[in-house]
């Protein structure tokens, strides 16, 4: 018997964890679920929600295509100033 519960219990609590992640939370929900119990977790992320820390709307960077803050000066992924003219820019007719 404790051969199908500990291996389910350890993989549950790594769904737990996977599913903190896709709910924008901390991965530490794995160990949460490995101490206490997946279900509990699962009851906590459920309640919990999603985490919303960022509400501005977000742009694709002209460079690297990765989603950045409209007001961004430098894009964060691939370091790219910001404030000269994209390649799309230069190739437009004025």
């Amino acid at each position: 018997m404790e051969l199908v519960i500990i291996p389910s219990w350890i993989l549950l609590s790594f769904a737990a964890g996977f599913y903190a992640v896709r709910l924008n939370r901390t991965a530490l929900w794995t160990l949460t679920a490995l101490f206490l119990s997946p279900l509990v977790a699962f009851v906590f992320l459920f309640a919990l929600g999603r985490n919303v820390t960022d509400d501005v709307e977000r742009v694709p960077c002209p460079f690297c295509a990765e989603d950045i803050k409209p007001e961004a000066l430098v894009c964060p992924h691939c370091r790219t100033d910001l404030s000269r003219p994209s390649p799309a820019d230069r190739l437009r007719p004025r």
